[in-house]
């Protein structure tokens, strides 16, 4: 119902002067800039969390597109990482290898003739006609 009247209606409206309502529009008008004042501030505070977000955002964009080179560079390194272990591993093992052919050579040397002597003697002056030459 509204407050205005009407020939239809009799009522009657209470005046605008009175203290009743001047203290009512005084508290709606504080109420009013207050809350004006609050989504003001929520917004301000809005924009500059989503100015924040926008900030880091770029920041880790910029980090990402480094990301491929890192991974290159890391690639590069394991793989000579890789071959130097592989290298390093081939050549303990022929080191071991080594070490235990040598460690199981037993000797084959055998006598096949026992000497004699006359060859004894004939290896002295053999040698020592070659000393006087």
């Amino acid at each position: 119902m509204s407050w205005r009247t009407s020939e239809n209606h009799n009522l009657t409206l209470p005046s605008r002067k009175t203290p009743l309502l001047v203290g009512l529009n005084i508290e709606i008008l504080n109420t009013k800039s207050a809350l004006l004042e609050n989504v003001k501030s929520l917004r301000n505070g809005l924009k500059s969390s989503l100015n924040e977000a926008m900030l880091q955002k770029g920041q880790v964009q910029g980090k990402l597109r480094l990301l491929p080179g890192a991974q290159r560079e890391l690639q590069t390194l394991m793989r000579g990482s890789n071959i130097k272990e592989t290298l390093y591993s081939y050549l303990l093992q022929k080191r071991a290898e080594t070490a235990i052919i040598l460690a199981s050579t037993t000797a084959d040397n055998r006598v096949v003739d026992s000497s004699k002597l006359f060859h004894c003697n004939h290896l002295r002056t053999l040698i020592s006609r070659h000393i006087d030459l």
